[in-house]
């Protein structure tokens, strides 16, 4: 276990959007809203009732908002980064127990026993081992690894990046962010669900009402209730 501060705590929770912002900086305004809407519908947290939980789950599509426009990333190397994490369902996670003054991590290989992943009818699946991931999934999660250690400080170091299965035993992709569907992941005892598909990785739909332009993944707009229609 490690101890840190409560403020290191409101640190990590914010740890997205500090070590988004070079990257983003580089891109066209469209790409870099994507993935700000991207980081905003896949980060959860919670910090009450004497725990604080960071889940952020990492989707292949992640990858290529985070470093498209980026000129030292060639295209050829995102393609095989692409490639090698598709197999996987990665989701950086850190959990702590609060108390006033202080929190306290859960080391990696502790908290690795008390982590799942479920799929939409429930079936759980535990983490995969480290060393039977492919070397090329764990080069691109190691490269990125010392931005958290770097940007958080000891705290960096209590966020912990498992790696699960992308399909079932059949086959099935456990989750596809761009089709209706549902995922969760379960820490300790609290579990964060993300029901599908993601928006910001649709094209926007409009209110035939007013004209607005609202998240892709809605059917209805929540304010008139008419049917939402395509931008062409």
């Amino acid at each position: 276990m490690r101890r840190a501060s409560f403020s290191s705590c409101v640190a990590a929770v914010l740890v997205g959007a500090v070590l988004l912002a070079p990257i983003a900086a580089a891109q066209d305004r469209t790409t870099a809203e994507r993935l700000e809407a991207l980081n905003q519908e896949t980060r959860q947290q919670l910090n009450g009732s004497g725990v604080a939980d960071f889940v952020w789950w990492l989707p292949t599509e992640w990858w290529r908002l985070a470093l498209s426009g980026n000129e030292t990333v060639p295209e050829p190397f995102l393609q095989r980064t692409e490639a090698a994490l598709a197999r996987y369902t990665l989701v950086l996670i850190a959990h702590g127990n609060a108390s006033p003054d202080t929190l306290t991590w859960t080391d990696e290989t502790a908290l690795r026993a008390q982590v799942a992943l479920l799929d939409r009818d429930g079936r759980d699946y535990s983490p995969i081992a480290t060393e039977l991931v492919a070397e090329d999934a764990r080069a691109a999660v190691d490269a990125i690894r010392p931005s958290f250690a770097g940007l958080l400080g000891p705290a960096g170091r209590n966020f912990h990046f498992f790696f699960f299965p992308s399909t079932t035993d059949t086959g099935t992709a456990i989750a596809d962010p761009r089709l209706p569907g549902e995922i969760s992941v379960r820490v300790v005892n609290q579990r964060y669900r993300w029901r599908l598909p993601l928006g910001s990785l649709l094209p926007e739909k409009r209110c035939p009402v007013d004209g607005e332009r609202l998240n892709g993944g809605w059917l209805f707009c929540p304010w008139h209730g008419d049917r939402l229609t395509s931008i062409d």
